[in-house]
């Protein structure tokens, strides 16, 4: 075995030196990192997404193989059997599979050092941003086994042709194959006429979905087998054809040739020996998928079962069954729905692992019209329809005793929220005892049915009431109440306005008694704003701002319901309708540096929505001895706003001042303790500590601010969670229920990785130059206006209207100034994006062009060092 290894490694090394040696190697590799770059930071844009995410970078690999690993081995063998040096290579005391793995590992060496110099790519986004480490190792692993696998094919081609020209083209056919198979289109051509069983086995072959785990960051021991499995299969027809050469067997289409027996022989043993291997990679290939086991490389361990899930199985005291039901695959089946039902089935076979059996898993095939499709719907499971009108199941029911819950129908774009679906239904059908929320709002959040009598509409529940519906009892409490029902767990408080006296004592009297309240006040609720403008209701302009005075006063906090908190790193940016980016300081886009990463309820959040948000301050005057802790927070870049002011007014408080000279303003506490009365009310003798979520915002709970409406693959239309604000609301609630085991899962969201030097330079060109562009953009308008008016009057009076001289001047320099107002907009602009852009130039020059210069420098001087070895040798 070490003498195997040994002459592995001399031919790898003569080979790998032989192939420094000639230009095409250093032509392979300078072509590699351009076309790498050019996908990457052009085709891609990857900048201009503003996250650290490689995953465009990756996503090109398999494309960049197919095109360039048949030009790396297509001269492996077919040089060798031209020029008859093949045939001298048989005669060296070396095994003929010796060879073949050499020159492979000799393209491999050459392989790995093209991908390494790919490596500033991610040195760029490292400069820039905090890429997740894992995930690009991971990427960089699975772009070393695509790769390996493609030059084993074209290595096999190399093997069965003498021209180099034939090997390539028949290599990158082979390779468009393994890429090309998977694809729907190709799949269901595949099935119209070949057998099932065969368009399968050539559908598992194919490259991007083996290779989509290492783009996430997933170590998949399957997805490795695969790899090496088809790089050892195509090997094996590589060394099988040149012995099957090597045999003078290499002439089948010379006059007479196939009447010799021996050559049939020979040809008969090497397509045996092609059909044996391709079983024997089938068998090994089902047998590791079978044996797979996953190792998540994400910075976050997105992809693997959680410490709190796998605590929660363990802690079930009877047993759970989860159905899941699949319609079976056919033809029109999308490709990402097959893989995400093999995720979901590897995700309840862990909770059953780490439950110790509570759980039991049931995994039901669906045909059309059977039983088992008449089962899934009596469960809820709803079926996804394509354009053509058929069904396709992919859901799951969970059950204990006479308690069921389903989930409908399970979309990849929910994946992220996976886990704590499935959990938070396997822990409710464990203890079926719901929670009740009091709810007490100006707003109609739970709903308002129609009114003839007040002439009031009815409106729809908010979508964040209907999820937490589906694990408490909402109970609707009056504004105005003298007691707060004992039977209420916990109360929510939503923009309390007008709220009187006699509640506010009840309320007092509740907390002071160990209650649980979530409560949030609003300074400036732009949901009565909406309403005013969109239903007309001109009340709501009295009712924009609320406070909970004199009770957040005795809570020992200050707060001014006519101050906003503004932020510049956490600042909203829209496009008006002139194209123009407007920023909002005031409507915060809370990233994971505004939020605490200790406390449970607000660890692992990345982004949240406060639009207009209050402030909470301590009052150091004051004497309450709470537990109090801030959980989100602006950064440093920050400033107090009224209510009133504009944006542009905000912006303009930053223009003086650092990034870091302002004071982290507190938009969330969370308070516990016995709580002083504001209205003297005695607390009991076993009085429990009470607890309170402060909140300085109400509009973070409504649907525009939590949710998106989105597509799935059969084109209807489901709810998307754009941010963290419903995952907090939940954590809260289960904190105040004492229920706080699922708040790690639903934080469990892929973490958001901005490029913060590209943010930073965003932020300081707004600064500099926003105030002139909405100037100029004024100014342009007022002029067109004046024009306009001006224009119309000569219409009305058929041209007879007395001008005066300014309206004179006016018309006839109105072209002139437009044309000089919109070039200097065009000018601001360009210096808007000139450090975005000198940033985006300067990594595309360093990946375009000055890597790829640096190989051919280490080209040339390596070909001069080796004539200067020659020379001396001479």
């Amino acid at each position: 075995m070490l003498n195997s290894l040994r002459r592995i490694h001399a031919v790898c090394r003569r080979e790998f030196f032989a192939g420094l040696a000639s230009p095409s190697a250093w032509v392979f590799l300078v072509i590699f990192v351009i076309m790498a770059g050019v996908c990457t930071f052009v085709f891609s844009d990857v900048l201009a997404v503003g996250q650290a995410d490689l995953s465009p970078f990756f996503n090109w690999m398999p494309w960049l193989f197919m095109f360039l690993m048949p030009a790396l081995g297509m001269p492996m063998w077919s040089e060798e059997r031209r020029t008859g040096t093949f045939d001298l290579s048989l005669s060296f005391p070396i095994h003929l599979w010796e060879l073949v793995f050499g020159k492979y590992c000799a393209g491999m060496a050459l392989l790995i050092l093209a991908l390494a110099l790919t490596l500033p790519v991610p040195i760029t986004f490292f400069v820039l941003g905090e890429p997740d480490t894992g995930a690009i190792i991971c990427g960089y692993l699975g772009a070393i086994l695509v790769g390996s696998g493609f030059l084993a094919v074209s290595c096999f081609c190399s093997a069965l042709s003498k021209s180099q020209t034939a090997s390539f083209l028949l290599a990158l056919l082979l390779c468009a194959i393994l890429m090309f198979t998977g694809w729907d289109r190709v799949t269901g051509l595949l099935y119209q006429w070949l057998p099932e069983t065969l368009c399968r086995m050539i559908s598992y072959c194919t490259v991007v979905p083996h290779y989509q785990a290492f783009q996430r960051g997933l170590f998949d021991t399957s997805e490795i087998a695969y790899s090496i499995l088809i790089t050892m299969l195509f090997l094996f027809f590589a060394r099988t054809s040149l012995a099957f050469s090597a045999s003078n067997g290499g002439g089948l289409l010379l006059p007479g040739a196939w009447r010799d027996r021996y050559l049939w022989k020979q040809t008969l043993c090497a397509v045996f020996a092609y059909g044996v291997a391709a079983y024997v990679f089938f068998c090994l290939a089902l047998t590791a998928s079978a044996f797979r086991i996953r190792i998540d490389c994400t910075a976050d361990r997105a992809y693997s079962l959680s410490a709190e899930a796998k605590a929660a199985a363990a802690s079930l005291t009877r047993p759970v069954t989860v159905r899941l039901y699949v319609s079976k695959t056919t033809v029109d089946t999308p490709k990402d729905l097959q893989s995400y039902s093999e995720r979901i089935k590897w995700l309840l076979r862990e909770f059953a692992k780490a439950s110790g059996g509570k759980i039991i898993t049931d995994f039901i095939p669906v045909e059309p019209d059977s039983r088992e499709e008449e089962a899934a719907v009596v469960e809820g499971i709803e079926p996804a329809r394509n354009s053509g009108g058929e069904k396709y199941f992919l859901g799951l029911s969970v059950s204990a005793g006479q308690h069921c819950l389903p989930l409908p129908f399970l979309s990849p774009k929910n994946e992220n929220m996976l886990e704590y679906e499935i959990l938070r239904r396997i822990m409710t059908v464990q203890n079926p005892k719901r929670p009740v929320i009091g709810v007490m709002s100006l707003f109609p959040v739970l709903g308002r049915e129609p009114s003839p009598q007040t002439g009031k509409s009815g409106a729809s529940a908010w979508y964040i009431f209907t999820e937490l519906n589906k694990d408490y009892t909402l109970a609707e409490v009056p504004m105005e109440i003298k007691e707060i029902p004992e039977s209420l767990d916990v109360l929510m408080l939503i923009h309390p306005f007008g709220i009187g006296q006699e509640t506010l004592s009840a309320i007092d009297r509740y907390l002071v008694n160990g209650g649980h309240l979530a409560v949030f006040v609003d300074p400036m609720s732009s949901y009565a704003i909406a309403q005013a403008r969109s239903q007309k209701d001109l009340t709501m302009i009295d009712k924009l701002e609320s406070s909970l005075e004199p009770l957040i006063s005795a809570w020992g906090l200050q707060y001014a319901s006519d101050k906003l908190a503004a932020d510049m790193n956490f600042k909203f940016d829209q496009l008006d309708s002139n194209g123009i980016r407007r920023t909002i300081p005031t409507a915060l886009c809370i990233t994971a540096d505004g939020m605490n990463s200790v406390n449970p309820v607000t660890a692992g959040l990345t982004s949240l929505r406060m639009n207009y948000s209050g402030f909470f301050t301590k009052n150091p005057k004051s004497e309450v001895v709470l537990d109090a802790e801030p959980l989100i927070t602006t950064t440093n870049y920050s400033a107090i706003a009224d209510s009133s002011a504009l944006p542009e007014e905000t912006i303009a408080a930053f223009s003086t001042r650092n990034a870091q000279d302002g004071e982290k303003l507190p938009l969330m506490w969370h308070l516990r303790g016995h709580f002083p009365s504001a209205f003297d009310h005695v607390a009991k003798e076993d009085a429990e500590p009470g607890e309170v979520f402060l909140f300085g915002d109400s509009d973070m709970l409504f649907h525009d601010a939590c949710v998106a409406q989105s597509t799935d693959e059969f084109g209807q239309k489901i709810i998307v969670r754009k941010n963290d604000n419903i995952t907090l609301i939940e954590n809260v609630l289960e904190t105040l229920c004492g229920k706080g085991r699922l708040a790690g899962l639903r934080s469990r969201v892929p973490m958001s990785r901005p490029l913060t030097k590209i943010n930073e330079s965003r932020t300081r060109a707004d600064l500099e130059f926003k105030d002139r562009i909405l100037a100029i953009v004024e100014e342009s308008t007022l002029l067109q206006k004046q024009v306009e008016s001006i224009r119309r009057q000569l219409i009305a009076s058929g041209g007879n209207a007395q001008l005066t001289s300014a309206q004179q001047n006016l018309l006839s320099t109105y072209a002139q100034k437009d044309a000089s107002c919109k070039r200097e907009i065009r000018e601001l602009r360009l210096r808007l994006r000139q450090d975005i852009d000198r940033i985006n130039n300067t990594a595309r020059l360093i990946n375009i062009v000055v890597v790829p210069a640096f190989v051919i420098l280490c080209g040339i001087l390596w070909g001069i060092l080796r004539k200067m070895k020659w020379r001396r040798h001479e």
